[in-house]
């Protein structure tokens, strides 16, 4: 049976996760802020969980009512059939649950009272209505981090806009951007699935080169590198999932979503550069980490020392260090000046950033792909082609 879901990518890329969502198997999605919604049966949502590379975070939508006090989001969450998803009984039985709340604009006291009701009728659903031990419950706050070690855990998010109350299920064990690869990072640290969101926004395809020259610790040519060799984007066992704990969970089919690496003979390369050994270093140790350290070459290099890495043309794309140390540097005049003087013909320039940085005017001409925010700040994509 078809379940509803909502996939969480950062606001301004959900065309994108759009776009990737569409190659899984799923059902009506829609648009939303902030994400897509769609529905799937297991083998879908199997699919999105070790596929995506964009997807941020991912629910099941479990039920939706009108809360417009605290008694009443009680009630609605204890009349629910948690046994459908989460078991009680037996110690060695009970399901793991962490309960968080978000409250905007509502009767209900705030994100503390909620997660209290809402963790109050899920314990009372068990102990009362059904007379069995409940599922081993932990009220957390918004601040909450889940760690790595914690396995397949589940994680119920209350939602309460107004006195709309949305009971949401985490798929995953933590943010699927947290790839078990990037223990090190450099400045200004780009998210995992942002990076991967930005080169599909940028068009990229496995049989073109690459080339980050602000590399910082590798998350660019990481992310092209595992997509290339078709590697599962995160290096998580099965046990991370927190799917795989539900009571309707199907291991087969979790297992079948699984895909081949392959690999490209003779593939174009994949560069990172960066004018600071010590980062270089930790780009290094994270790509031995991803498993990929052989298929990219890392430099240290200026910007302005850029050349074509290929015959064919392929993709520049950089996360440039935000703030003084950009406007002091020159490293983004001195990268538009390679792309206008005509070294690179048919080259393409992604770079992302502070939204208040204008390249209208640039020596080299460029298109606003994308706006978003990154780390909180405000930021936008722009892209640009070399003429041929």
């Amino acid at each position: 049976m078809a379940q509803r879901y909502f996939a969480v990518t950062t606001p301004g890329l959900e065309d994108a996760l759009l776009e990737e969502l569409r190659a899984f198997k799923i059902k009506k999605p829609k648009v939303l802020q902030g994400g897509v919604e769609f529905q799937s049966t297991s083998r879908g949502l199997y699919q999105v969980l070790r596929q995506s590379r964009i997807v941020h975070r991912l629910y099941l939508r479990v039920d939706e009512f009108r809360a417009r006090d605290g008694i009443e989001l009680y009630n609605k969450t204890r009349r629910y059939e948690w046994e459908r998803l989460i078991s009680g009984g037996e110690e060695e039985e009970r399901s793991k649950v962490h309960v968080r709340s978000v409250v905007h604009r509502s009767g209900i006291g705030g994100s503390g009272e909620a997660v209290d009701r809402v963790a109050d009728g899920l314990r009372d659903h068990f102990s009362q209505e059904l007379k069995i031990h409940p599922p081993d419950i932990i009220r957390t706050d918004r601040a909450f981090q889940r760690k790595k070690d914690e396995g397949s855990a589940l994680t119920l998010m209350a939602r309460v806009i107004e006195d709309r109350c949305e009971l949401n299920l985490e798929m995953a064990g933590r943010a699927l951007h947290q790839r078990g690869w990037r223990d090190e990072t450099g400045a200004a640290p780009l998210r995992e699935s942002l990076a991967a969101a930005l080169l599909s926004l940028a068009g990229w395809s496995e049989e073109e080169p690459l080339i980050d020259p602000m590399c910082g610790s590798g998350t660019f040519v990481i992310e092209a590198a595992r997509r290339r060799r078709n590697l599962e984007p995160r290096l998580w066992s099965p046990s991370d999932y927190g799917a795989l704990s539900l009571v309707n969970a199907n291991r087969e089919s979790f297992d079948e979503a699984a895909v081949e690496p392959v690999v490209l003979e003779d593939a174009p390369p994949l560069i990172g550069a960066d004018r600071d050994e010590d980062v270089l270093e930790k780009a290094r140790r994270n790509a031995a980490r991803a498993e990929i350290l052989d298929d990219v070459t890392l430099l240290h290099r200026e910007v302005a020392d850029l050349v074509p890495a290929h015959d064919v043309p392929g993709l520049v794309i950089c996360n440039p260090p935000y703030g003084e140390r950009l406007e002091r540097s020159g490293a983004i005049k001195e990268l538009l000046e390679v792309f206008a003087s005509g070294k690179m013909p048919g080259w393409r320039l992604g770079i992302l950033l502070p939204r208040d940085f204008d390249l209208t005017t640039a020596v080299f001409p460029m298109e606003e792909r994308a706006r978003l925010t990154n780390g909180g700040l405000p930021v936008t994509f722009w892209i640009g082609t070399s003429n041929p």
